[in-house]
């Protein structure tokens, strides 16, 4: 998604103006209980019962992934603990381990992914809207060999709020047409996770995700698995705010895509704003970031309160 360039760090975009990506204003609910709805189409979408009131249809959803989870730690995948640490260590801890464990040049994990959602929107938004995410595009870089080894792009179909806006459309290019053929958002997860372990194995903790500022998997990850009535995955839950390490590596402004690019010489290839091309062009910002030097460790992380419920990350 398109993001503003705030004045103070990270508040939610503005306006059209400043961010033409930006959450839209509460569109008509498909009926009078849409979470009802949501449930129901995703047990549906497992061959569940869908009969029930909402807590009888949230705790049937909830015990399903909790199956699915348990068959794959049952699958054998699994991670060498030395991989474990990068994300376990506390993040001070965390440069003077790479100092002592990873070879000269190279990077602390073994696969980053970039990430960068698009999301149902409108022209007059405010940052309350309950976006769903209608794309997910990720390029993957061996960071060994410091290059794009993959990528994997699914639309998906919003649940709660199912109407796709003419802003939204003329934004991103999503019709709605084509989110009304996708599959719900735990669907497309589940094959991304699944497509992921061509590279590497579940729980990818030698993987780190990357996204251009904190909004894509700080907040419309959040959005989304409050959406599907899901936890958020513990592989996003720390992360690389690339804006951020961009000005702390080169000592520059803060810039937004464009002004990244810009600073490197390159511009933009692709549609602003279609997810697959935000992603490859911010991965190329990637690359040419770890060739002249900069190690890529987290520097976001989504604390969970006590109730589970995602805080605001740092």
């Amino acid at each position: 998604m398109p993001k503003t360039e705030p004045e103070t760090e990270d508040p939610p975009p503005h306006n059209f103006e400043q961010d033409p990506y930006d959450p839209p204003p509460p569109y008509e609910a498909p009926s009078t209980h849409p979470i009802v709805d949501a449930l129901r189409i995703q047990l549906a979408s497992l061959g569940l019962d869908t009969r029930g009131r909402k807590r009888d249809l949230q705790k049937r959803l909830r015990s399903a992934r909790k199956k699915v989870e348990r068959a794959n730690e049952d699958s054998g995948w699994s991670v060498p603990i030395e991989h474990l640490d990068t994300t376990t260590r506390p993040k001070e801890d965390l440069y003077a381990w790479l100092d002592e464990k990873r070879p000269d040049g190279a990077q602390p994990f073994d696969y980053y992914c970039v990430l960068d959602v698009e999301a149902t929107c409108d022209a007059d938004s405010n940052w309350d809207y309950p976006n769903e995410i209608i794309e997910f595009p990720v390029v993957v870089i061996d960071g060994r060999r410091m290059e794009v080894i993959g990528e994997f792009q699914e639309y998906v179909r919003p649940l709660v709020f199912p109407n796709v806006s003419a802003f939204c459309t003329e934004l991103t290019g999503i019709t709605q047409s084509i989110v009304d053929a996708a599959d719900p958002f735990p669907t497309v997860l589940s094959k991304f996770e699944q497509w992921l372990t061509q590279y590497t194995r579940y729980p990818f903790s030698n993987t780190l995700f990357i996204s251009d500022g904190p909004w894509d998997i700080r907040d419309f990850i959040r959005k989304q698995c409050a959406h599907s009535i899901m936890e958020r995955p513990a592989y996003l839950q720390r992360f690389v705010d690339l804006r951020r390490l961009y000005t702390d590596f080169y000592g520059r402004e803060r810039q937004n895509l464009n002004g990244m690019l810009h600073g490197l010489g390159m511009t933009f290839e692709g549609r602003p704003h279609c997810g697959m091309d935000d992603a490859r062009n911010i991965a190329r910002i990637v690359v040419r970031m770890m060739k002249d030097g900069c190690v890529f460790v987290w520097n976001r992380e989504v604390v969970a309160s006590k109730r589970g419920r995602n805080k605001a990350s740092r």
